[in-house]
């Protein structure tokens, strides 16, 4: 994906391709903060993937390799770390493992347990 960003902020960020790649997230940290959502969920073979939604946006972006493939993750453990690292500020990370959806607690509330 290659956004295109007027100097003024991301009211004039345009997205133009679909998916993204490690840098495009560099692009979402700096200009999109709190704007963009990461889903990582399990695929049908046992993988993992992450998909990257933009606040107001319907298209969701998939998230590929450097050789053009969409990036998988053999454990669970892995996508999360990954997305903990590159997508700190992400408003909403959603985990969905056979029929659960797990969420990113984003405001630390108290805790009843």
């Amino acid at each position: 994906m290659e956004l295109v960003c007027d100097v003024s902020g991301i009211e004039q960020c345009t997205a133009l391709a679909n998916p993204m790649d490690r840098l495009d997230i560099a692009v979402l940290e700096k200009y999109f903060r709190q704007k963009y959502g990461v889903r990582i969920a399990e695929t049908t073979t046992g993988w993992w993937t992450i998909e990257i939604k933009l606040e107001g946006e319907d298209q969701v972006y998939g998230l590929e390799t450097r050789r053009g493939a969409q990036k998988p993750w053999r454990s669970l453990s892995s996508a999360i770390a990954f997305a903990k690292e590159n997508c700190p500020n992400a408003g909403e990370v959603l985990v969905d493992v056979h029929g659960w959806r797990l969420m990113k607690l984003i405001e630390p509330a108290g805790s009843p347990i």
